[in-house]
């Protein structure tokens, strides 16, 4: 009686639970990465797909944030009909790589959203190294110094490089003129924790380019890691 009773329960379980529903749209690939040519703001992914199951539509398609758009070219496909989704990411002002995501959700009952990515990876176009200059409190009077170098198809001078702080010096270096730079920082002591930029301009036609910043500090010896 009681295992009658179970065998039961547990039919009227799977009767109760929703069935997943089979993806109407199957895409290509969820991950498209694109490297965009040096001052190009608006770059554009194409995610292609398929409808494998019977008509149907795209819901909504929404982005991770308003740097990013992305549309279908329809909202209704047929049975082995492809589509697209394309979507166009602003680029301008940034560098190094950036991931957007892409929420696809199509008007099938019960189909779950398909989570779509953008990754671009934007050429510096003026490249410094180190990130920051580090001096300990108390260390020696000893010159630092930041390598600059332009990555772009032209050359890019920088006009100027000083210090946010007055009692750190700059030079600037040519080492190859439009290409290469150097600028050595100074600090006139030691004695007291500080932190400090230094403001380069540089003539670049692309202006979210022509000012850059470099950061320097002098802090307490920093406590070597427990192996």
């Amino acid at each position: 009686m009681h295992k009658a009773a179970a065998r039961l329960a547990v039919f009227s379980c799977s009767v109760l639970l929703p069935l997943a529903a089979e993806a109407a749209f199957q895409f290509e690939q969820t991950l498209v990465e694109v490297t965009p040519d040096f001052g190009q703001e608006r770059v554009t992914a194409v995610f292609r797909f398929k409808n494998v199951s019977t008509p149907g539509s795209v819901r909504s398609i929404e982005t991770s944030c308003g740097c990013l758009s992305a549309n279908s070219d329809k909202r209704s496909y047929a049975p082995g009909e492809a589509g697209e989704v394309t979507a166009v990411f602003n680029a301008k002002g940034l560098s190094g790589s950036v991931e957007r995501t892409i929420t696809f959700v199509s008007a099938t009952k019960g189909e779950a959203p398909v989570r779509l990515a953008v990754r671009v990876h934007v050429p510096a176009l003026v490249e410094i190294e180190p990130k920051m200059l580090n001096w300990e409190i108390g260390e020696a009077l000893t010159p630092k110094t930041f390598k600059v170098t332009m990555q772009g198809p032209d050359p890019i001078r920088i006009k100027s490089a000083s210090s946010s702080r007055r009692n750190v010096s700059t030079v600037l270096k040519t080492i190859t003129e439009g290409r290469v730079y150097e600028i050595e920082v100074k600090p006139q002591s030691t004695a007291e924790a500080l932190l400090g930029m230094v403001r380069i301009e540089t003539d670049t036609r692309f202006r979210e380019h022509q000012k850059q910043m470099a950061f320097f500090r002098i802090d307490k010896k920093q406590a070597a890691a427990q192996p």
